[in-house]
Formats: C-alpha cells, structure tokens, sequence
C-alpha cells in the first residue's frame, strides 16, 4: 500500500476538511493493520495543520496516544491523550486511554480519576462496564500506594509526587541535572519511601560532582530496598568515577517500555 503524503501547502492555504477525513481514515486503518509508526507519522504532519480546540485535533490525538502506546512509547501516549481530553472532556474514549496512559507510567492516582470520568461520561454500556472495571482496579493500586505512604497521605497528595518523578525524569533525560535534582528532592520531601527518587538523585548528583552527596544519595535508597540494583550497581562503580573524574554516559531508561504491555486500541469515535 503506498504511502499517504500531506500536499505540499502554502502557508496561507485553508486545509480543507475531505482532507483531515481523508487523513484520520488513513490513521484509523493503519491502526487495524498494526502499522503504528504510520500511525505516528501520519499524525505528527496532520497534527500543525487543526485548530487547538477542533474534535479533529482530539480524534488525531487519540489515534497519537494508541500508536504510541503500542509502541512501548509511554510518556508521548500520555502528553497525546491528555491533550485530547484538554481539547474535549466530554468523550469518556479519550479519558478511558488517558486512564491506561497514566498508569503505563506509574501515575496510578491520576489514572484512577481518568477512569471515574470514562464512567461519569460514558455514552453507552459497554463504555460504563469497561470503566467501572478499571476503576476497581486503579482502585487497589491506589491503595497500596497510599498504604505504603502511611497515614495522612491522600490521593491528591499521591497524584502530586508521581507527577513530579516523572518531571523530574524527563528533566533527567535532558540533562538539566540541577532541576532534575531539585524536583527529586520535592519527591522525596512528600513521602520518602521509595528508593527510585534516591537512586535517580544520585545520578544527577554525579553528574554535577557531587560525588559525596550521591554516595549519601544512593546509600539511602539501598537503606529503603536493598534489593535496588541500579544504587549498589551505581555505588560500585562511584570510586572510579571518583579517581578518573570522567563521568558516565548515562541512558535514562523507562522500565515499563521494557515491560510486555497490552493497551487496549479503542476505535469508537463519536
């Protein structure tokens, strides 16, 4: 099957809506025959072309945020389908993949609210059933995490310092280390018990040759799991660090792109 390319538009050219159809058909289909990268491409080039608030921009998000979901693409699902519930909150679709993307990157409180909304603005049974599922889930996931936080923690507590990992990973990613450490020591500050906050801390610490405070750093995070193989791996590779000076080459990892996940690809489109 060949390849649909956008024509080549003046900037002043008026997208005509056969065109938009024409585009979102194309990336409904390439969904069905799994070619998700199609999927993207198509997207990202329709995607400049829609008006901020248009239902278009939200069904072209939506296709965005499956494709990458199948991709293993986790973070980009998730900016895709928030996007699209910030274009129409009434579609409880959007809000049933923003669900699944938020809890495809451990932001399982926000992923419980999404999936009361799919509930709250469901249009049909089958929508309502579904929903009400992941609820029950998300659910006991939240629970455990609240559990696990002690006394006083709330939700909207958990929905904060899950939010800021992942800003400070993407911080990480980028290598602004100074930000990214300061949003790890934000983590920290609400509730420290987990040791991927000391660990990612240490990193960013080495980075700026801080090399006493990583050592300290990922020292606590071997205090709260000892089984936390990327602080002992980090830790045993620290003198050397500390007598050569050069640092590491550091590959920012998200697990869960790892992980053998099915998303579920929803093609109802009101």
């Amino acid at each position: 099957m060949p390849k649909l390319r956008k024509p080549s538009l003046p900037k002043t050219a008026v997208v005509l809506p056969s065109y938009v159809e024409r585009q979102l058909e194309a990336m409904q289909r390439r969904l069905v025959e799994k070619d998700y990268r199609g999927v993207v491409e198509v997207g990202q080039k329709l995607l400049p072309t829609l008006p901020a608030q248009s239902p278009q921009r939200a069904e072209t998000l939506h296709y965005l945020s499956n494709a990458y979901g199948l991709l293993n693409r986790f973070e980009e699902s998730y900016q895709a389908a928030l996007e699209a519930v910030r274009v129409d909150r009434r579609d409880s679709i959007y809000w049933f993949n923003l669900g699944q993307s938020a809890r495809f990157t451990a932001r399982t409180g926000e992923s419980l609210t999404c999936f009361e909304h799919a509930v709250e603005t469901a249009a049909t049974p089958e929508q309502t059933k579904r929903a009400v599922e992941e609820v029950a889930v998300a659910r006991k996931f939240v629970a455990s995490e609240l559990k696990l936080r002690g006394p006083g923690f709330t939700l909207d507590d958990l929905i904060e310092q899950q939010g800021l990992f992942r800003e400070a990973d993407t911080l990480m990613r980028t290598g602004r280390w100074e930000e990214a450490e300061a949003a790890f020591r934000r983590v920290i500050a609400l509730a420290d018990v987990l040791p991927q906050p000391w660990g990612n801390l240490g990193l960013a610490l080495i980075q700026q040759r801080r090399f006493d405070e990583a050592e300290a750093a990922l020292r606590r995070a071997l205090e709260i799991d000892r089984k936390y193989d990327l602080a002992r791996q980090n830790l045993a590779v620290l003198p050397k660090i500390r007598q050569t000076g050069q640092l590491p080459q550091i590959a920012v990892r998200d697990p869960m792109a790892d992980a053998n996940v099915k998303q579920t690809v929803i093609f109802e489109n009101e």
